[in-house]
């Protein structure tokens, strides 16, 4: 006999039993795939550096999953398939390590051999960012010179000009820069922290930001005096400052820097440099400075008509420029306005 009750409740039972299904499912699926295999839940996470946060950690995935029940044997598989010339499974077996058992010493190895098998398969870009991932991750674990050495030879390997087609710039250079300055931050006091600096420095002027590329190589030689890459720097800060000097003659800032680097690599590294090349060029710029502050001095004296901002700037003149050869009209004018000014203010009628 049908009994449409007994039909909804044994419904509203499937229906239950499908949902406390799914439930235990969704959890299975939220818990790291370690932990599913026997390794510890409550492994911590590495942190990130000082300087920055950290490439985010690699997570268990239910479509990388290890083969092996261990992270030992299945290192050895990754051993195994890297010696029988199968770098792409060898590489997704090695981050199925990674990703399962984090917390291990044979994640550390595993994550090594994905930067170097990206390497071996000619990936630069991937390679250098599986170093910087060991870097973050497994701090004390790897030969970290070694690392920071393939790194660098990475680096120098993307380092090539822009790529132009009819005039126009189809690539930038930053990418290329942003790891040199990687390098320079894992390693600040490193051997080859200075090189990778002067060519992060030249990445901006390929980027064609000559006044960062300057910037750059000023602060190269703040922080590494002693580096032979500074006299280096020093030339090319110069030359840059030099030449946005010259293009732009009105912009005094821009001569009282390029004049400040010569100083600078004058007192700095004046027995190394052509010290009668950068006194020439000094003198130049110098020149060029006078003849502009009188200029504009001029300006406000016969085009502007405004005696009060002339006098200011004819005075400025003479403190700065006193031996100019300008010198002995710029006072004779200083004189007459001033007596002009005088004039005018004793012919005033006072006020009672």
């Amino acid at each position: 006999m049908y009994h449409p009750e007994l039909t909804i409740s044994s419904f509203r039972v499937a229906v239950r039993v499908g949902l406390s299904l799914l439930g235990v499912l969704a959890l299975a699926a939220a818990r790291p795939a370690g932990a599913q295999m026997g390794a510890p839940a409550d492994a911590p996470l590495e942190t990130a550096p000082s300087d920055g946060p950290a490439i985010a950690r690699k997570e268990p995935s239910w479509f990388g999953r290890p083969v092996e029940r261990t992270p030992a044997a299945q290192w050895q598989r990754v051993q195994r398939l890297e010696s029988g010339k199968h770098l792409k499974q060898a590489i997704k077996a090695a981050n199925a390590l990674v990703r399962t058992w984090h917390h291990t010493p044979e994640a550390a190895q595993a994550q090594l051999a994905v930067a170097r098998l990206n390497e071996a398969r000619d990936n630069p870009v991937a390679a250098f960012d599986e170093y910087q991932y060991l870097i973050d991750h497994f701090a004390g674990m790897f030969p970290f010179q070694q690392v920071l050495e393939r790194q660098y030879q990475i680096a120098n390997h993307l380092l090539t000009p822009p790529k132009t087609f009819l005039g126009l710039v189809l690539n930038s250079m930053e990418d290329v820069r942003l790891r040199f300055e990687q390098i320079v931050r894992n390693a600040p006091n490193g051997e080859r922290a200075p090189d990778a600096m002067f060519k992060a420095a030249s990445c901006h002027e390929l980027d064609d930001d000559p006044v960062a590329a300057a910037d750059v190589y000023a602060t190269l030689q703040t922080r590494y005096p002693t580096a032979t890459s500074a006299v280096a720097a020093a030339a090319e800060e110069i030359r840059i400052r030099r030449a946005l000097a010259n293009a732009h003659p009105m912009d005094e800032a821009l001569t009282r820097r390029a004049i400040a680097a010569i100083d600078n690599a004058l007192l700095a590294h004046g027995r190394q440099l052509n010290r009668d090349e950068l006194a020439s060029w000094r003198a130049a710029l110098c020149e060029a400075a006078m003849h502009r502050a009188y200029a504009r001095a001029a300006f406000y004296d016969g085009t502007r008509k405004r005696p009060r901002a002339a006098l200011t700037a004819y005075r400025e003149f003479i403190r700065v420029y006193p031996d100019s050869p300008h010198a002995e009209v710029v006072n004779a004018r200083i004189r007459e306005i001033e007596d002009a000014s005088n004039t005018t203010t004793r012919s005033s009628p006072t006020q009672e």
